[in-house]
């Protein structure tokens, strides 16, 4: 076995070497002294040995290197030609070379192909062997990460999911759903890291800005981050006006917290774009921020006619918020009924909670109790009963959510997070514990966030800031958020600091 791979060396060496003599010697066109041939023999064919095969624990082995060399009549070797007509084989070395390394390719990219498959990388041979196809290595373990990834989160190991999401996203930078799923989880955790994805999404996928600002919205919101709400609702103002009804009245929510009126009178400056009911609503956002009441509470009651009726909804909540409670009612009653009775009972309810009006308050709330509790109810009366409590109603609710109980299902979960802020709002624990319970049972497993949450509501202080915990409660929907920001939010704000 020693000797073999001593020749095994040899071999490798005498080819390079041996054929590079030989090259010379052909150069100096066979004068001189041969380089392998015994220079004591007459360097006829036949007649003179091989000085290069010396060393060799097998000389016939060197045979491989030069064919040249041939068994003479004694039975030992002998070179076939002349000194002068010895010559390399530089054909027989590269094929040599070229074979082995194909082979030891071969070998190497089975192993790791191998290895690939053994680790759980739905890779194809193909992929590994095939140098332009290597960028598939690459997909398929962006591809382990993510199957990871929802495993891990199936299992409520949310730190292992997140690890798992973020190297396939590191892996797959164009996989536009694993970035935005990314951001989503680190949104409450690493808010900066979660800013810099959705940035890049942003930039990267044109095609997907509407649903990439709107998720960015959310999170941004639930943090109180009201500076990068603004900037965000003014450039999605320029870019989707097909929905700036709704950017417009996020850009003038976050206004109103942080009484920087520049991103709203930028997006007026450039809303010639802008549809009509937006470019109003944000006039009307302006007048209202920098009126005195008397004046808002005019341009706000006054209708040109032929407006939106979502246009007549924002006047009416505006004069609600602002204290004009009749003229809100005014409004509604002018309008009559339509296919959003949704948004104009909120409204109305609304404006009889700010003029104490008990008996039509109760009595509309009565109405919707009734019937089967639908999601639409729950967010409507929960979010009304947080801006404007009363524990009556609170209660009456949640009787009848005694009576006829919700199915503790995936899909009802977010219905069940209305109902524990409601309850929290109310700081009642022993509701808050039901909703906290039914949540858990919902999604099969314990939130130990939720807890920190019933914390905050039950032992509120000038300290805690509901922002903190709002980015827990999720999927929260944006009625409800709002509504928790409404009544619990301080005006002053820190903001996360820039991507």
């Amino acid at each position: 076995m020693t000797g073999w791979l001593a020749d095994t060396f040899r071999f490798a060496w005498a080819l390079i070497y041996w054929n590079l003599r030989k090259t010379v010697f052909r150069m100096r066109r066979g004068r001189g002294r041969c380089p392998c041939q015994d220079p004591s023999d007459s360097g006829r064919a036949g007649e003179t040995g091989c000085d290069a095969s010396l060393g060799w624990h097998r000389r016939e082995r060197f045979r491989r290197v030069c064919p040249l060399l041939k068994p003479g009549a004694d039975g030992t070797l002998r070179c076939s030609v002349d000194a002068a007509d010895v010559r390399p084989f530089w054909g027989r070395a590269w094929g040599i070379f070229g074979a082995t390394g194909v082979a030891l390719y071969l070998v190497a990219t089975l192993a790791a192909f191998a290895a690939m498959r053994g680790i759980g990388y739905r890779v194809s041979y193909l992929a590994v062997a095939w140098p332009p196809a290597w960028q598939r290595i690459d997909e398929a373990r962006a591809d382990y990460f993510r199957r990871r990834a929802r495993e891990a989160y199936a299992a409520k190991n949310f730190n292992e999911a997140t690890l798992s999401l973020s190297l396939a996203y590191d892996l797959a930078p164009s996989d536009y759903a694993s970035g935005l799923l990314l951001a989503q989880l680190w949104q409450t955790t690493q808010p900066v890291l979660s800013n810099r994805i959705y940035v890049r999404l942003l930039r990267e996928h044109p095609a997907q800005w509407a649903v990439t600002a709107q998720a960015w919205f959310r999170a941004l919101l639930a943090r109180g981050d009201y500076p990068a709400v603004a900037q965000l609702s003014a450039e999605a103002l320029q870019r989707h006006p097909q929905q700036a009804l709704a950017w417009a009245h996020a850009l003038g929510f976050a206004t109103q917290r942080t009484g920087d009126l520049a991103p709203l009178q930028s997006a007026l400056a450039r809303s010639t774009s802008l549809p009509v009911s937006a470019r109003t609503v944000l006039e009307l956002e302006k007048t209202v921020q920098t009126s005195p009441g008397a004046a808002a509470r005019s341009a706000l009651a006054f209708s040109s006619g032929g407006e939106e009726r979502a246009v007549a909804f924002f006047r009416a909540r505006r004069l609600v918020a602002l204290g004009f409670a009749r003229e809100a009612l005014d409004v509604l009653d002018g309008l009559g009924s339509g296919p959003d009775e949704r948004d104009a009972l909120a409204v109305r309810l609304d404006a009889y909670a700010r003029l104490g009006y008990t008996r039509p308050r109760t009595n509309l709330i009565a109405a919707l109790l009734r019937g089967p509790v639908t999601p639409a109810t729950v967010e409507v009366l929960g979010a009304h009963l947080i801006r404007y409590p009363s524990p009556s109603l609170y209660d009456e609710l949640f009787r009848k959510l005694e009576r006829s109980p919700l199915a503790s299902t995936p899909e009802a979960y977010p219905l069940f997070l209305t109902l524990f802020c409601v309850a929290g709002s109310y700081a009642d624990a022993g509701r808050l514990q039901t909703a906290a319970a039914a949540m858990s049972q919902a999604l099969g497993s314990d939130s130990a966030t939720l807890n920190a949450v019933e914390t905050f509501f039950l032992h509120k202080s000038a300290e805690t800031r509901v922002e903190t915990y709002v980015p827990f409660l999720q999927p929260l929907s944006l009625e409800v958020t709002y509504a928790l920001l409404e009544r619990f939010a301080p005006r002053e704000f820190r903001p996360t600091p820039a991507p």
